[in-house]
């Protein structure tokens, strides 16, 4: 197919959305930093099972960088991992995180929704092991 084809009609739309598709993708590898986050979620110093972490990151030069999730173990424990794609892997991404965290409806587990709003916490991941361990209280109250 010759090249003037391709800009025929409603072919130039197609060869544009391909073109975003290309860029939003990445081919070019991770524009960001990851490094490996771990921790513990207590409620007033027990150890809670089932709980979701979200650690969404700054955005850098108006670009949405990848979330990173976790969820807590018997013991409390969680391993932060990135969704998306070829994207995905284990860590967060470097710099400040915005992190909430909830229990899934029907849990055995609750915490307060308030740990669930955007800017409960704010943690800085840094290049390296992190661990972030979180002691939640019944009633929250403003400090964090």
């Amino acid at each position: 197919m010759e090249l003037r084809a391709i800009f025929r009609g409603g072919s130039v739309l197609h060869l544009l959305c391909i073109a975003v598709t290309v860029a939003a993708s990445g081919c070019g590898g991770d524009k960001f930093k990851t490094a490996e986050v771990t921790g513990t979620v207590t409620v007033e110093g027990q150890p809670v099972a089932g709980v979701m972490l979200e650690f969404e990151p700054e955005r850098v030069d108006g670009v949405i960088l990848p979330a990173a999730y976790g969820s807590t173990d018997a013991e409390g424990r969680y391993t932060l991992e990135r969704v998306g794609g070829s994207k995905g892997g284990a860590g967060g991404v470097v710099g400040k995180n915005s992190v909430r965290i909830s229990s899934p409806e029907g849990s055995q587990t609750q915490v307060a929704p308030f740990y669930a709003e955007e800017g409960a916490f704010t943690r800085e991941i840094v290049e390296g092991s992190n661990v972030f361990d979180f002691d939640l209280k019944r009633r929250p109250t403003a400090s964090r």
